[in-house]
């Protein structure tokens, strides 16, 4: 028996909803598939004495040409794909750099590749499976599959992302016909709210002396002038204008990346308390490095290096046991150097800051950010609070008796 021959597309004509004048469709023939199921738009409309059928041919073989690309892409085993996405120079990451001016960290991409391979490739079901034969069933398999393995909602979530970021981009590009993330929710997951400090001992880290001069400055420069660790981490002396008391913030230290920008384009300038300034100028009096390039936090031994991120998790746990907050509490109410960010924006709100000086200040983009920064349930002293109350229902009476 002769085989039988398939014509790789045809076109059709497709009425649209405010137009009395149809569109030229294509749809494709899927050779895996054994049935047409691709469908794209050549964006020819069917009118005129020969409805522009010969145009119409043109892009479709045009499409049929990308679509080659599209099933290269598609055929590949889903691991290989994901583990191609997640490097330094795939497309993708030079895409967010070149294009968009988005460079992702290296840090993010090393944690998404390294957690793929760690939690995702193992999955007994992975095997064989190709990144067009992907479906929800098969996402939700392993989602369950994670769970049963003891994998907590925010490790399945990572993964999750990490996948559907490099599914929907190859679906955007018209690589696969489908994206199917579309429809599946994350697994559930309930993030511990971040600790902040009470006003009473942010007054107390104000108040420290040169003992731990260092470890007392990254804190304060963090509570008290909203610093991001990687800020803290690339302050140079010349970004400090101590005639104007302000900190020029223009530099974020990254881990494996270095030297960078601020994140989300937050260079600002931030008001410099008397209290930091003044440690700020302790620090640079007994430093061996003071000019305007070098480091405020250096390495002792290595002059053009920027202190490891151990230092400033250990100054929040040696400044929070000084001012009397020992190790465990300190757990319990999840207490880490980024609470120090959270307790400026959440302290700055209770002392009368607008919330655009506070965005500004604290570089965020969006309300809404700062609104996670902002705990003011945790601060509040309820005995003032209290007296407050009761002293304006006290108003209130005397004002009704003289009624």
């Amino acid at each position: 028996m002769r085989p039988i021959f398939h014509s790789p597309y045809f076109l059709y004509k497709k009425p649209l909803k405010n137009s009395s004048i149809p569109m030229w469709y294509a749809r494709f023939w899927d050779e895996s598939a054994g049935r047409y199921t691709v469908t794209r738009s050549t964006g020819i409309l069917a009118e005129g004495k020969r409805e522009r059928h010969s145009e119409a041919d043109a892009v479709a073989k045009q499409i049929l040409e990308g679509l080659a690309i599209e099933t290269e892409t598609g055929q590949m085993l889903f691991l290989d794909f994901l583990l191609d996405f997640w490097r330094e120079d795939s497309a993708y990451a030079t895409e967010r750099a070149l294009v968009y001016k988005q460079p992702l960290s290296r840090e993010y991409i090393k944690t998404a590749r390294g957690q793929i391979k760690l939690h995702f490739a193992p999955y007994p079901k992975l095997r064989g499976m190709t990144l067009e034969k992907v479906t929800p069933a098969f996402i939700r398999d392993w989602m369950i599959w994670g769970a049963a393995k003891g994998m907590s909602g925010k490790g399945i979530n990572t993964i999750f992302e990490a996948m559907r970021v490099a599914v929907r981009w190859a679906y955007m590009r018209e690589e696969i016909p489908k994206n199917p993330f579309g429809q599946i929710k994350k697994a559930y997951h309930k993030s511990k709210e971040r600790g902040v400090l009470t006003a009473k001992e942010a007054a107390r880290v104000m108040q420290l002396g040169t003992d731990d001069a260092n470890h007392a400055l990254a804190v304060q420069l963090a509570m008290f002038c909203g610093m991001r660790c990687g800020e803290v981490r690339g302050l140079l002396w010349g970004d400090i204008d101590f005639e104007e008391c302000v900190i020029n913030i223009e530099h974020n230290y990254v881990l494996l990346d270095g030297m960078k920008a601020p994140k989300a384009g937050s260079n600002r300038r931030v008001p410099l308390p008397e209290a930091v300034k003044a440690m700020l100028e302790y620090i640079r009096s007994v430093s061996m490095w003071t000019d305007s390039d070098d480091f405020v936090f250096c390495q002792p031994d290595a002059r053009k290096t920027a202190r490891g991120q151990h230092f400033f998790r250990y100054s929040v746990e040696v400044v929070l046991r000084d001012i009397g907050i020992p190790v465990e509490d300190q757990k319990k109410r999840n207490l880490v150097f980024h609470s120090l960010r959270h307790t400026f924006v959440t302290l700055g709100r209770l002392s009368g800051l607008s919330d655009m000086v506070i965005m500004n200040l604290a570089g965020h983009k969006t309300s809404a950010m700062m609104e996670r920064y902002s705990h003011a349930g945790q601060v509040i002293d309820f005995a003032e609070a209290k007296k407050r109350l009761e002293s304006i229902a006290n108003q209130d009476s005397v004002s009704a008796s003289e009624r």
